[in-house]
């Protein structure tokens, strides 16, 4: 048995050093990539996600020298038994979720021995493997996707992987007139040697690492031009006079709505991610803009209502000043500060405008009855001159702000400064990405 064993693995791991089986693959179709059920799990900074499936020819090439038939021409193997009488590396892909070999109409495999025993075997297989996919820039993304094949039970002692190629350019492999999803292009195929580290041994093998920008043609007109759009109707709002209250609330909440509806539309789409897309990044900043035209419309109705809220004080001022102005010709003899009745010849108070002001007591009854202004009695009482200033400001900014020109001159500017800063914004996304 040991003899045996001895023949069989005679040319795996010998003083020739351990088989050299070269690699190569052709492209036929990739299916997609599927990002909707992405499950994402902190490993270090990587993220676990779907997969991506890919149909190809595989082709595999070794010698063997053993099968060396003396003779100047290959020969095809095309019967399944002896196919199976013939040693074949035991290759898989490391990273495949599933994969499946092609059978029809036949087994898609062949098998040739070629002078010096030179074996090459080409199979036909389709491989659904595991991508991981970061969508922070997403649509403008590029995701990178490996396709890792090694031996499942002989160590770098027995097999040693190789490409059939020279250099890391896998673009070799892929046929002129290749079928791509439409959602994305393939920009490069990377070819490298691995060497992965087992608890049984460390195992050689090659790896082809496909990357694919992301189309995004679609997205800048479903998504970014329709949000854009709705952000300009919002805009209509700053032409609007604003006593038409229903209009311009009703074409606010609209705008909102959709915007909230589009982002809803583009996240259930995609899969739940923690971190923040940079079309969520997009269409929030959109969302804010409308938001903001709403805003702009609550101040200039709380400043309109300031104004009448004003108005009215100052007739009601300007009534009562005037009624004060008809008991001017009462004599007065006694002043009250503070709470006390004072006599105004024994005192001799002056008011800090310099005039003497007069109130009036009369007794009846048992009670004394004082008349005076409100004014009056301010002026007795110990005032902060700092108060007064920040009064006085108060006073001259209401002034100010509280007119129908100024009112109106907010929606002009809004209408000038609005479309300004949503180009700058777009200005500032847009650079990350040209």
């Amino acid at each position: 048995m040991k003899e045996i064993i001895r023949i069989l693995l005679s040319h795996l791991g010998g003083p020739e050093g351990p088989v050299e089986v070269s690699v190569g693959f052709w492209i036929l179709s990739i299916e997609r990539i599927d990002v909707v059920n992405m499950v994402r799990n902190y490993i270090g900074k990587k993220f676990e996600a779907d997969d991506f499936t890919i149909d190809i020819f595989l082709r595999q090439q070794w010698t063997d020298k053993r099968l060396d038939h003396g003779l100047n021409h290959t020969i095809t193997l095309s019967s399944r038994w002896a196919m199976k009488k013939i040693w074949i590396p035991d290759s898989y892909f490391v990273n495949a979720k599933t994969g499946r070999m092609h059978r029809v109409t036949t087994p898609n495999m062949m098998l040739t021995l070629g002078p010096g025993g030179v074996i090459k075997y080409n199979a036909r297989t389709t491989i659904k493997a595991a991508c991981l996919i970061d969508l922070r820039k997403f649509p403008m993304d590029s995701q990178v996707c490996p396709l890792v094949l090694e031996s499942y039970g002989y160590s770098a002692e027995h097999i040693r992987y190789k490409w059939e190629v020279s250099g890391t350019d896998g673009q070799s492999f892929v046929p002129s007139g290749f079928r791509l999803m439409p959602n994305y292009n393939l920009t490069n195929i990377n070819l490298s040697l691995t060497m992965n580290k087992y608890v049984v041994g460390n195992f050689s093998g090659v790896c082809a690492t496909f990357t694919f920008k992301r189309s995004y043609s679609y997205f800048l007109s479903h998504i970014y031009g329709t949000s854009s759009v709705i952000v300009a109707i919002s805009w209509i709002g700053f032409v609007v006079p604003f006593e038409q209250t229903a209009a311009r609330v009703a074409l606010g909440i609209t705008s909102l709505l959709t915007e909230v509806t589009i982002l809803n539309m583009m996240n259930n789409s995609m899969p739940k991610v923690s971190y923040v897309k940079s079309s969520d990044k997009y269409l929030i900043g959109c969302f804010v803009f409308v938001f903001l035209t709403l805003i702009e419309y609550c101040v200039v109705l709380l400043l309109k209502a300031k104004q009448k809220q004003r108005s009215i004080k100052f007739r009601n001022t300007a009534r009562k000043q005037k009624n004060d102005e008809k008991c001017d010709h009462v004599e007065a003899k006694d002043w009250i500060r503070n709470g006390t009745l004072l006599n105004t010849k024994e005192n001799n108070l002056n008011f800090s405008h310099g005039s003497l002001k007069k109130a009036t007591s009369e007794y009846s009854s048992g009670y004394t009855l004082a008349t005076f202004r409100d004014a009056d009695v301010g002026a007795l009482l110990p005032c902060n001159k700092s108060q007064m200033h920040c009064k006085t400001f108060v006073k001259q900014v209401e002034a100010r702000i509280l007119t129908d020109t100024f009112i109106l001159s907010i929606d002009e500017y809004s209408f000038r400064l609005f479309p300004l800063a949503f180009a700058v914004y777009n200005a500032c996304y847009w650079m990350d990405y040209i």
